[in-house]
């Protein structure tokens, strides 16, 4: 499985429809259900050394499943799921059902 679906997956299984959790929120649910590697915690770019990898790409999940309604933004740097119909959208697409939907 690409890293992308990896942390959709981890995303998934750890959010909620009810209390929104901000983004330091969501990189720590990532990084719990990771292995992260050497590569994955190297800087993104040269001149943001605190921007590793693997955020880059918990970033672009976010901001890929917002714009299908999947994800919904709170406020700046808040989130939580989206509709019952997106989530169960993106839980068939993913294969995702089998971890028994949000908390």
């Amino acid at each position: 499985m690409n890293m992308t679906k990896r942390i959709r997956r981890i995303i998934y299984a750890g959010l909620s429809q009810d209390e929104p959790t901000p983004i330091s929120g969501l990189y720590a649910i990532v990084e719990a259900g990771l292995t992260l590697t050497e590569d994955d915690r190297r800087q993104s770019t040269p001149n943001h050394a605190k921007d590793t990898a693997w955020k880059r790409n918990v970033r672009n999940v976010i901001q890929s499943d917002k714009g299908k309604g999947w994800l919904v933004v709170v406020s700046k740097g808040l989130y939580k799921l989206g509709a019952d119909e997106h989530h169960a959208a993106i839980l068939k697409s993913s294969g995702l059902e089998k971890l028994g939907g949000s908390k």
